[in-house]
């Protein structure tokens, strides 16, 4: 679903927003097949809080004296996480094909 939304956004997004997400949102054939880490990229955040926000953990939760951001911060405090210790591997999410 998030990937259907993303993609209904982002032709809905202006030109100066889509130049704005460049080099961070990968596009082929006029669809969005891939996005950076939204904490790396605050305009990307931005973009993706607005179909996304409350929905789903965005990236930017309270880590390391950093409050992080609300709506991040309620999806993961309801306690659907495992207890730590966590693995030490990331998650890859593929979406779409050829």
């Amino acid at each position: 679903m998030f990937m259907q939304n993303l993609n209904k956004a982002w032709s809905a997004a202006t030109d100066a927003t889509r130049n704005s997400l460049k080099d961070c949102v990968h596009v082929r054939g006029g669809r969005v097949v891939r996005i950076d880490a939204c904490k790396s990229y605050p305009r990307l955040e931005a973009f993706v809080r607005t179909f996304a926000d409350g929905k789903v953990y965005i990236g930017v939760g309270s880590w390391n004296g950093h409050p992080g951001n609300p709506s991040d911060n309620s999806n993961v405090s309801d306690g659907s996480l495992p207890a730590p210790p966590w693995p030490n591997r990331g998650c890859v999410t593929v979406y779409g094909g050829r």
